[in-house]
């Protein structure tokens, strides 16, 4: 299709699912190339200085995900640990854990806990994705934004995988962390 500028197109995209196809997840990527074909490029003219044109060719990949039939997913968080980097800024660093036929889509959210008190959330961290087929993902939280007042040296961590909001938020793993 050829849109001029401004212009708008819908396109829809139909699958047709095979005979006794697994019930499970299946990805796949939408390629659209965006061409420049403007042909009114100035030209070089005889005893002018030369010209240099620059046309724009953009590839956008979108990502197609399909869920078909029964699908199941659950997930975990394993070996979590308080760690800093070479500058000495902290992170809480983990492995998602991912079993089942569907990918999952989520937010962690990092808690700390001082002297018996409440909970205090420190860091929301939005996105993270363990897609099919891994089953553990490594992420690495940064606690950049740790509000005044709290230290982290003496927190009780509460770690917390969720749903995105527009999938329910509900919870889908949940781990403490106590440092020794």
């Amino acid at each position: 299709m050829t849109l001029k500028p401004g212009e708008t197109q819908t396109v829809r995209v139909m699958l047709r699912v095979p005979e006794n196809l697994e019930a499970g997840e299946y990805r796949a990527h939408a390629y659209v190339r965006l061409v420049n074909d403007n042909a009114d490029a100035p030209a070089n003219q005889a005893g002018k200085e030369a010209v240099i044109a620059v046309k724009a060719n953009l590839v956008i990949i979108i990502p197609v995900i399909v869920r078909h039939g029964a699908t199941t997913m659950s997930m975990g968080i394993a070996d979590a640990r308080l760690s800093h980097d070479a500058g000495g800024k902290p992170s809480v660093d983990m492995y998602l854990t991912r079993e089942g036929n569907r990918s999952s889509m989520g937010d962690i959210s990092v808690t700390c806990s001082q002297d018996g008190g409440p909970p205090q959330v420190i860091k929301v961290f939005r996105g993270v994705a363990v897609y099919r087929p891994i089953a553990r993902r490594f992420i690495s939280v940064p606690l950049d934004e740790t509000p005044k007042g709290v230290n982290l040296a003496q927190c009780k961590f509460g770690i917390v995988y969720s749903a995105q909001e527009k999938e329910g938020g509900k919870k889908l793993a949940e781990t403490q962390l106590a440092l020794p």
